[in-house]
């Protein structure tokens, strides 16, 4: 793999240009580190040895990342190659972690929308319908369709580890075969995220 740093313009540049088996592609990277909660959390787990972390709340932050990346990316949308956000999990304080690292659920629903349980009403009653995603969709039909995947970079004891996960709307698609190797995880969707849920991904 070959990797450019693309020069910096007045215009908003994306950080790299790559060639991965002679395809070419832009790449938008945007590191995780600690917030003020981290640390907060981090504090609280030192000195009590416990931290109350009831919910995870990374996919919000990947979310409002994958916007700014964006924004970098659009103005590479004409060029037909494969357009990529890309993700360093870093949140590391004091040499540990607060939180597990990003995983599938956590991007999913970055790209996608918050899994939301949905219910039907009727005359015999209520009934669950299944898990869908809901608010705070970043990639639609119309909406990031250029972004063609959101990568995950993460530190492992075997090395650097990438997770790719392919947007179902993306105009331009990167083939899966170009990253078939056996440090690199995919995923995708085989239905339409809207009417499904998290739990629909595959991993190839």
């Amino acid at each position: 793999m070959a990797c450019e740093k693309i020069a910096v313009s007045l215009s908003k540049t994306a950080d790299y240009e790559i060639k991965v088996k002679s395809k070419t592609m832009i790449c938008e990277v945007k590191e995780l580190t600690p917030n003020a909660e981290d640390k907060r959390l981090r504090k609280e787990l030192d000195e009590k040895g416990s931290t109350g972390i009831h919910e995870r709340k990374i996919s919000g932050r990947l979310s409002k990342k994958i916007m700014k990346a964006a924004e970098k990316l659009k103005q590479y949308k004409n060029r037909n190659v494969p357009l990529i956000v890309a993700f360093y999990d870093n949140i590391l304080f004091n040499g540990g972690r607060v939180q597990k690292t990003i995983d599938r659920r956590d991007i999913d629903q970055a790209m996608y929308g918050i899994d939301t349980g949905y219910y039907l009403m009727s005359a015999r009653g209520i009934r669950f319908n299944g898990f869908r995603h809901g608010q705070n969709k970043r990639m639609t039909t119309t909406e990031k369709n250029y972004v063609s995947a959101v990568f995950v970079l993460k530190e492992s004891d075997d090395g650097i580890k990438l997770e790719i996960y392919h947007n179902y709307f993306a105009l331009f698609k990167i083939d899966m075969s170009v990253f078939n190797f056996p440090n690199i995880r995919q995923f995708y969707h085989k239905n339409e995220p809207g009417k499904c849920s998290v739990n629909d991904l595959v991993c190839v």
